[in-house]
C-alpha cells in the first residue's frame, strides 16, 4: 500500500522536529525514501516503516491504519531500547 509522499515527509518532519527539540542536533535524521513503488522511513541507515511491509495495527471497524508518526515513534523507541540492553 503505497502512502501519499506528502504525508511521509509530514511525518519526518515532525519527527526530526520533535527530537531536535528534547536532544538538540543529532548525528542522525530521520528521512524517508522512494523508489516510487517502495517506501521507506528511516532513522541512519536503521528502517523503521516501509510500505512493502506494514505492521501498523488496523482497526477494522473504522478501516484505518494505525497513525504513522505514532508507529515510527513507537518503533523507535523500541529500537533504542533494545541497543540499550547491549552491553559488555
Amino acid at each position: 500500500m503505497r502512502v501519499d509522499i506528502n504525508l511521509l515527509n509530514d511525518v519526518v518532519n515532525e519527527l526530526n522536529l520533535q527530537i531536535y527539540e528534547l536532544h538538540g542536533e543529532q548525528q542522525y535524521q530521520f528521512g524517508f525514501i522512494s523508489n516510487g513503488s517502495t517506501q521507506l522511513i528511516t532513522y541512519g541507515e536503521v528502517i523503521l516503516w516501509n510500505n512493502m511491509d506494514d505492521n501498523r495495527d488496523y482497526n477494522e471497524d473504522e478501516d484505518e491504519y494505525e497513525d504513522l508518526l505514532l508507529f515510527v515513534k513507537r518503533k523507535f523507541n523500541e529500537y533504542t531500547e533494545s541497543l540499550q540492553k547491549l552491553r559488555f
